[in-house]
């Protein structure tokens, strides 16, 4: 679910009105980092009225008429609305392996086609925390949590003019839960004994699902699945091949998306060229049809210190995955650069060490994880003395520079809504030897690495 964050408030950015026309020559966007001196107040804007028309030609042109359910996008402080037209380039980092949205479980492709490209039913809003109805109109569950009823927005259209209906969501769902098919958004969707919730087309723009356990999270995984068109992909799930669709090398044409934007061209270790999609289906508080953007580039670069040295030099328009030995070099450059440096506060990002607790076995009845591992691991003490010997503030002083913070949970203070104060291991090598002893846990052969309880190979 988490995943989908950055993907969607990069889908903001490239809604955001502006109240100002962009220049000729599109300048560097805001990086993220810590925020410089509050400027001086400026003078409060007077809104513009409702309907009040974007300035610009957008091109490619929009195509026909916003549907009667068109969206309205209102995340933004804008009094006016922005201006059509530009490109805005984007440094990524490695090449994408494909454009399906279905099999692709990798960042190089996913940070650039779900969102931008691939829409679903349901979005993440980054500012409430909260799930919102995005291809989805509305969304209702039963008093038991077991039914979810999901009405879509009528009217709206495949970037190729086809209408997007029901049939489309169940197609997309036949796909995900096929065990024939690699998705991998599938076990969001799993009840503790594997079963999938069973799904029915109820009219033309309704969708039902019946689980058969409560989810907390079944909203967010239905958001999870970025829709695909049935028209031009059913033929090719009856005959398996979804692994062979939507490649590299796919015509731009026949990559037919709901999202702001659709492919105009790929080449390899250059560039990711998207452009309007002309039958979106966003417009903004004043009435205007989204998204404002023209084109949306991705460059693409081997690694993150090609992508700063590009916005450094004035190549891309906008870096907001600076790490931690990049900030200070990007700071001193932002007096004499077109670019300010913000801290936006702590990342939604976590880094966690999980132990397999999962005790089934394979096709051939061996055991996923060694018995005697999964034992040490299902032992609360081996996990409390792992905790123990993490020096986190240390990792922070030392591989992030002191800009981070050590986290005890499996959700970070970034999350304002869900992060809750939890257990804290302080750093403490005596008490993991402590507890580590306590199990049995010694080293008996004088290596220097201790066994498992009985004197087993760990």
């Amino acid at each position: 679910m988490r995943l989908r964050l950055p993907l969607i408030a990069l889908t903001a950015a490239l809604l955001q009105p502006s109240c100002k026309p962009p220049p000729k020559a599109p300048p560097k966007a805001k990086v993220e980092a810590p925020a410089p001196a509050a400027a001086p107040k400026k003078a409060a804007t007077k809104a513009c009225a409702p309907g009040t028309p974007a300035e610009g030609t957008p091109s490619p042109a929009f195509a026909g008429q916003l549907p009667p359910d068109a969206r309205v996008f209102e995340a933004t402080a804008a009094v006016c609305p922005g201006r059509y037209g530009g490109n805005l380039v984007l440094p990524t980092q490695g090449n994408p392996k494909s454009f399906n949205p279905v099999i692709a479980n990798e960042t190089s492709t996913t940070s650039l086609i779900q969102g931008p490209v691939f829409q679903g039913l349901m979005d993440f809003d980054p500012v409430k925390f909260e799930e919102t109805p995005l291809l989805a109109k509305s969304y209702e569950s039963s008093a038991d949590g077991l039914t979810w009823t999901f009405r879509l927005r009528e009217g709206l259209k495949w970037s190729d003019g086809r209408p997007f209906t029901a049939d489309d969501v169940v197609f997309n769902l036949d796909v995900i839960f096929d065990p024939k098919v690699a998705s991998s958004v599938k076990d969001l969707f799993k009840d503790s004994k594997g079963a999938f919730p069973t799904y029915a087309k109820v009219d033309a723009h309704t969708v039902r699902f019946t689980l058969t356990e409560v989810n907390v999270l079944f909203s967010a995984a239905v958001g999870s699945v970025y829709m695909l068109p049935k028209h031009k992909l059913e033929q090719a799930h009856k005959e398996g091949r979804m692994d062979k669709v939507l490649l590299l090398d796919t015509p731009p044409e026949d990559i037919v998306t709901m999202g702001p934007f659709r492919v105009k061209s790929f080449t390899t270790e250059q560039r990711l060229v998207l452009e309007r999609n002309p039958h979106y289906w966003q417009k903004d508080k004043w009435g205007n049809r989204l998204p404002y953007l023209d084109k949306l580039t991705f460059v693409i670069v081997p690694d993150f210190n090609t992508s700063m040295l590009k916005f450094l030099a004035g190549e891309v328009d906008m870096y907001d995955t600076i790490t931690a030995d990049q900030y200070d070099h990007i700071k001193r450059d932002e007096a004499k650069g077109d670019f300010t440096v913000r801290d936006l506060g702590p990342s939604l990002s976590v880094n966690y060490i999980v132990f397999n607790l999962n005790d089934e076995k394979n096709k051939e009845g061996k055991p996923y994880v060694d018995p005697v591992r999964q034992k040490v691991f299902e032992d609360v003490r081996f996990r409390q003395a792992v905790s123990h010997a993490l020096d986190r503030e240390g990792m922070v002083k030392t591989a992030l520079l002191g800009r981070g913070r050590p986290v005890y949970c499996f959700t970070g203070p970034g999350n304002k809504t869900w992060h809750n104060p939890c257990p804290r291991f302080a750093y403490d090598k005596a008490k993991a030897k402590a507890l580590l002893d306590d199990m049995g846990m010694k080293d008996v052969d004088g290596d220097g690495y201790r066994e498992a309880p009985g004197g087993a190979p760990f």
